[in-house]
């Protein structure tokens, strides 16, 4: 089976800690520091961008950013509450551009209520038609700005149940800089609480539309973001998915212990996952 090259996600004040293992083998990268609403509101995200640029001299490995998400409900049906959330997201690919990033992950507006009511009707027209309209009025200005400055979107699955809703939302819009992500946990949890398919079936359907995976463990109850081996997660089968594919995605440990990286790299390397 191939042997994937996987990166890690953190804060800049974290990269010194492992600059060896990311910059020696131009591993992945996602920098969280750009998740917070505030720092777009008073603006400091241009200071952490230069400040990013300068921690980050001499890295030539793929970097990404985690956008903002916190209350952005990008299937948001008020049409002023929209201009706010669609405004914030696009700072954050401003933010990630002006980082050097080529990638920033938001947050899949999907959950229970929108598959289980996916062919109800309102107003004329089926209810998950109405989100796909509602979610790309508000994400288009924000993949304008991407398409102009080479930032991929990948949208990442929270409380999504069935992995076809997202990746059917992508493929509606029909933009080169809006691919999917997938995180490992996220998956895991709504297997378990849901009956959700297991997380390579995430995987399969998502195919080559697949850019970006978040890599964490977890029992399936909680958002744990523990080392993969902590969990339950049945990381063979992930991993085989993975190697079917040829869109080549950032592979990203996020884990909620930074100091748990170099385990985590261990314990997937020595079961002949990656590298």
């Amino acid at each position: 089976m191939k042997l994937f090259k996987i990166g890690a996600a953190m804060p800049i004040s974290e990269v010194e800690n492992h600059k060896p293992w990311l910059f020696d083998d131009e591993r992945d990268l996602e920098l969280q520091d750009f998740v917070s609403n505030e720092i777009y509101i008073n603006e400091d995200w241009k200071n952490i961008a230069q400040t990013a640029k300068k921690k980050l001299k001499g890295f030539n490995g793929r970097l990404g950013v985690h956008g903002p998400f916190w209350g952005l409900d990008f299937s948001c049906f008020d049409s002023e509450v929209a201009k706010v959330i669609s405004k914030r997201l696009c700072q954050g690919v401003e933010a990630a551009a002006e980082t050097g990033a080529i990638q920033m992950v938001m947050h899949s507006p999907f959950d229970n209520w929108h598959e289980f009511n996916r062919f109800n009707i309102y107003n004329g027209k089926r209810a998950l038609e109405q989100v796909f309209d509602v979610v790309a009025r508000i994400i288009s200005p924000a993949l304008r700005i991407a398409e102009n400055e080479g930032v991929e979107l990948v949208m990442e699955n929270i409380k999504d149940i069935n992995p076809q809703t997202r990746r059917q939302l992508v493929e509606s819009i029909e933009s080169n800089s809006l691919k999917l992500s997938i995180d490992t946990g996220h998956a895991h949890i709504a297997g378990l609480a849901s009956k959700a398919p297991p997380v390579d079936i995430f995987v399969e359907d998502a195919g080559n539309l697949l850019k970006h995976v978040h890599i964490q463990d977890g029992d399936g109850y909680a958002d744990r973001h523990q080392a993969p081996g902590n969990g339950t997660i049945n990381w063979h089968s992930v991993f085989q998915s993975l190697s079917f594919l040829e869109s080549n995605p950032h592979l990203i440990l996020e884990l909620k212990n930074y100091g748990e990286i170099p385990l985590a790299f261990s314990y997937l390397s020595e079961r002949g996952l990656t590298v």
